[in-house]
């Protein structure tokens, strides 16, 4: 389906700027209608065969242009329960991004051009989002070591103390991208983001940006999820231990129940750089402006700072040889 404006005919996209829809054509906000074929696979606008990735429910009519919503991937059992819209539009984050490369120093200096907005793609990625109950039974011995001296004597003084520690944890929402082109490090570093804008699956949302139906399980990601959350689990754990030089004969049950899984849509855009023969990708958040991306690294930029330093200090040499001279 497309989302067409009523007053024109032209396509009506998601604005994140002023989070509505809004005309590409005449700038009319919210007055859309929905056109479909019964084909879920041809343009509704032009009528030609869309090409698609196995996992693509959103995208743009290679054609004409057209942002297509493919039905049958946003409805059972694909369709999403959650939704997180874009809060950064294309502009801001290009903007981001040039603020981002100015931090740093060996960053090639093609990295902002004048193409930067045919590298940029907005992408709901699929998520699966988890609620834990986390029963945490903790015993261990806490080692306390004072030393002091007196006189020619060092004294070592060793105490140990019994540590217990029962503790409830909820996990709320706990995420995990279910994207099989997505680099599960860098969506785990992308994060976090405020769930408080999230909201009821919407199809209006994917309306010019790209979009994919989850492509793993929520049984298939439980093991990285728990893995993660021992992590965080740990950390609970220790902010409730101190004052002990280290602790002996840990012993630690932990049990997670999983209480509920949800389907949720978040948003990210995905720069696609290219240096040297090889692609890099910068990922930001789409909510926040939050980016994370292994940046190349430009030889020439570096021998120029190099050069620019040391001749730097040989200048400061020079002036302090000839301020001693005169001393």
């Amino acid at each position: 389906m497309v989302y067409k404006c009523k007053g024109c005919g032209g396509n009506v996209v998601y604005s994140p700027k002023v989070g509505r829809m809004v005309c590409e054509s005449c700038g009319t906000e919210d007055n859309e209608e929905i056109l479909k074929t019964e084909d879920a696979f041809k343009c509704p606008s032009c009528g030609s065969s869309i090409e698609v990735g196995e996992y693509d429910s959103s995208c743009k009519c290679e054609a004409c242009g057209a942002p297509i919503i493919l039905d049958p991937r946003i409805e059972y059992p694909y369709g999403p329960d959650l939704a997180l819209p874009f809060m950064v539009d294309k502009y801001d984050a290009i903007e981001a991004l040039r603020a981002y490369a100015k931090d740093k120093l060996f960053i090639p200096g093609n990295f902002i051009n004048a193409h930067m907005e045919d590298k940029l793609e907005g992408i709901y990625v699929p998520f699966w989002l988890y609620d834990f109950d986390t029963d945490v039974h903790y015993n261990a011995i806490g080692v306390k070591i004072r030393t002091w001296t007196s006189g020619d004597t060092e004294y070592t003084e060793t105490s140990k103390y019994a540590v217990a520690r029962e503790l409830e944890i909820d996990y709320s929402g706990y995420p995990a991208d279910a994207s099989i082109k997505m680099p599960d490090d860098m969506m785990d570093l992308v994060e976090p983001y405020d769930y408080g804008r999230m909201g009821k699956f919407d199809s209006r949302l994917l309306s010019g940006f790209s979009a994919e139906r989850y492509n793993f399980d929520p049984n298939q990601l439980e093991p990285r999820v728990k893995a993660r959350m021992a992590k965080d689990t740990d950390a609970w754990i220790n902010s409730t231990i101190s004052g002990y030089n280290h602790m002996e004969g840990v012993q630690k049950h932990v049990n997670d129940q999983r209480k509920a899984t949800n389907f949720a849509l978040l948003p990210v855009w995905d720069y696609k750089y290219h240096y040297k023969g090889k692609e890099y990708h910068f990922y930001l958040n789409g909510q926040s402006g939050k980016i994370v991306g292994k940046s190349p690294v430009s030889p020439s930029r570096v021998v120029g700072l190099t050069a620019t330093l040391f001749a730097t200090l040989a200048i400061f040499i020079q002036g302090l040889e000839q301020l001693l001279e005169m001393l």
